[in-house]
């Protein structure tokens, strides 16, 4: 399939996901376990069984769509604990890194995360997204239990 993405004008948008069960995710899905990734499997597990639907008061769950409707990139916020929230669940195309996809979006869930909490946790036990993470402003060695990264959002 053919991607628009090389063009270097923004081409994509983001998207409140409210129903999970209603997207094509397979893409995202294949491609995530083929690196070793379970990020999207989780979400859609936990989703289907009702553990996280991201639902509650100061949670949100997103989609990157490129212009022809596919999703390109995911992600959400949960409630940690009382002014601590997670970012979780966040998988981004090989095809599509690179270009501020991923970017926009962390940036989007940090918007909305900041009119709820104080403090984005996050947990990544790989090099190249520890330095994604740090380069948006996110500390390394967390205080946090559970996490690698957190970033103060007020």
């Amino acid at each position: 399939m053919p991607s628009n993405l090389n063009n270097p004008i923004k081409n994509w948008t983001i998207h409140i996901i409210d129903d999970l069960d209603t997207l094509e995710l397979g893409e995202l899905l294949s491609e995530s376990k083929e690196q070793g990734f379970r990020f999207v499997d989780r979400l859609l597990t936990d989703y289907q069984e009702g553990r996280n639907r991201f639902n509650q008061k100061g949670e949100i769950l997103c989609g990157v769509y490129d212009p022809d409707g596919r999703i390109i990139g995911i992600g959400g916020v949960n409630i940690e604990k009382d002014e601590i929230c997670r970012l979780r669940r966040f998988y981004i195309l090989s095809s599509a890194r690179g270009l501020g996809v991923g970017k926009e979006l962390v940036h989007y869930l940090m918007d909305f995360a900041s009119e709820h909490y104080k403090t984005m946790v996050l947990h990544t036990d790989t090099e190249k997204a520890s330095k994604f993470y740090e380069a948006l402003g996110f500390h390394i060695n967390s205080p946090y239990t559970n996490t690698t990264h957190f970033i103060n959002l007020q």
